[in-house]
């Protein structure tokens, strides 16, 4: 199977976020994975990096990349019956998600509408006097 790019690659980096997430709180989930979980939490926010987050670009990707790498091998460690229940729970945490995204993305519409009016009152009110 290819793999996604773009759009649909960050989708399924989300996927994979909620996976690990719904199968590290599951109970049969190990001691071992539980702490490198919490190993690349801990690299991700902490100041101290390989590549300084002051660097624009660079110290973004090298976060991202240790955040993808922590996901594949989470992922390979956990056994089957904790990775179903957990594609299970992800799923229906999915579906909830694109329920609210509709109203979320109709909010912000909205506020972009309401900001646009306003640069048009101001840009009115200061080019007449």
């Amino acid at each position: 199977m290819p793999r996604p790019a773009g759009f649909i690659g960050l989708i399924g980096f989300r996927r994979q976020l909620l996976l690990a997430w719904f199968a590290l709180r599951d109970r049969e989930a190990s001691l071992v994975s539980r702490a490198m979980a919490l190993a690349v939490i801990a690299y991700v926010v902490s100041p101290f990096d390989l590549i300084p987050d002051v660097i624009p670009v660079l110290g973004w990707l090298d976060d991202f990349g240790v955040l993808r790498l922590g996901l594949f091998l989470l992922l390979k460690l956990y056994p089957a019956p904790v990775l179903q229940r957990a594609a299970v729970r992800a799923d229906a945490a999915d579906v909830h998600a694109k329920r609210w995204m509709r109203w979320v993305l109709l909010g912000l519409g909205l506020w972009l509408m309401a900001l646009l009016a306003l640069c048009v009152w101001l840009i009115h009110q200061l080019m007449n006097p």
